[in-house]
């Protein structure tokens, strides 16, 4: 189960970059319903509803970097621009900032995937992860563990006003005081 935050965390952990508006919006645009909701008023969603979340982003971060592809691929060589406009010249200083971007984005690719692969952080957010969801399991266990306390007892009185019956014919029984 995550919460917004949780989303927006984890997506950002996984170079998923989003913020929490983002997410809200995508949340009403999709029309992804809570699995839950604690007393405090945190909402929360499944698995399900995260993965969708993902996928969206991912589908939009690539559409992103494709664009980004397409004026790499189409930014003209520098001997070619000496040769052109002052025009062409601008669009080469654009299209320098954008191969600068692709390059920074690039670099921290590789950070990401190299924290991905370092275990012990990625234990560590899963632990914390981990640790909200036993703690709302503890939480519903107990309530169930009650439950279950008070249908045993039902279960003892009912038991106890049953041998009360004796069969006196057939179907008729009496019930002895």
């Amino acid at each position: 189960m995550f919460t917004q935050t949780n989303i927006v965390e984890k997506l950002n952990f996984f170079d998923i970059n989003c913020d929490i508006e983002e997410v809200e919006k995508l949340i009403k645009l999709l029309r992804l319903e809570p699995i839950f909701e604690d007393e405090k008023g945190q909402i929360y969603y499944d698995d399900e509803a995260y993965e969708i979340i993902k996928r969206k982003l991912e589908i939009k971060k690539s559409q992103y970097e494709t664009k980004e592809a397409e004026i790499v691929k189409n930014t003209p060589l520098l001997e070619q621009t000496a040769q052109t406009s002052a025009l062409t010249t601008d669009k080469t200083g654009k299209n320098l900032e954008v191969v600068a971007q692709t390059i920074s984005k690039k670099i921290t690719s590789d950070l990401t995937e190299f924290i991905k692969k370092n275990i012990s952080t990625e234990e560590a957010f899963k632990a914390g992860m981990f640790k909200r969801d036993n703690e709302i399991l503890s939480k519903k266990l107990q309530d169930t563990i009650s439950d279950n306390k008070r249908l045993i007892e039902k279960i003892r009185q009912l038991e106890y006003e049953i041998h009360k019956f004796h069969p006196l014919f057939g179907n008729i029984y009496i019930k002895s005081k």
